[in-house]
């Protein structure tokens, strides 16, 4: 199973400390205590708290907590600060195409989100996702819509700090 592999090859290569949940058969190839089953089909970042419990490792809180630099939340406000609320951002892309949708999914999706919801949706991604940004605007239409694929790292950050909803195809 997908959590084994990496607690066995780590184990093969003779890595001295494997530290997992031991969910499953992980469980014979790591060097910590394995967390309580019940933990075993929370969600990966209850799983995690529970790993961390588990090994008396201080956790105060699993809600992200980014620090952006000062100047971006005000340039995003300048840029975008007059496109209605609320704000939702649509994510293209997946850490690997099979985590992607393919685009009519996305028409799909985007048409119908852009007929019901008030507000503006950004559509984010990397420079790569721009055009096809542009493709998926351009095939449907309702609520304002911007392609936002053109931000930094950080300003996407920001932006997606600012709005409301994200929605994306991956586990991001």
């Amino acid at each position: 199973d997908w959590s084994t592999r990496p607690a066995f090859a780590a184990w093969l290569a003779g890595v001295p400390n494997r530290i997992g949940p031991g969910v499953t058969r992980q469980k014979y190839f790591l060097t910590n205590k394995p967390i309580d089953p019940k933990h075993w089909y929370d969600m990966p970042v209850d799983v995690l708290a529970a790993l961390v419990a588990s090994m008396n490792v201080p956790l105060t809180t699993t809600e992200p907590d980014l620090h952006l630099p000062p100047d971006q939340p005000v340039q995003i406000s300048q840029r975008f600060g007059t496109h209605p609320r609320p704000w939702i951002a649509l994510g293209l892309g997946g850490s690997h195409p099979t985590k992607d949708w393919p685009d009519g999914y996305w028409v799909e999706f985007l048409g119908l989100l852009r007929q019901r919801a008030p507000g503006t949706v950004f559509v984010v991604g990397g420079a790569a996702q721009s055009g096809r940004a542009e493709r998926l605007i351009a095939q449907t239409s309702g609520a304002a819509t911007v392609n936002a694929c053109n931000l930094s790292v950080i300003g996407s950050a920001a932006l997606l700090k600012e709005c409301e909803l994200y929605v994306g195809p991956d586990s991001g």
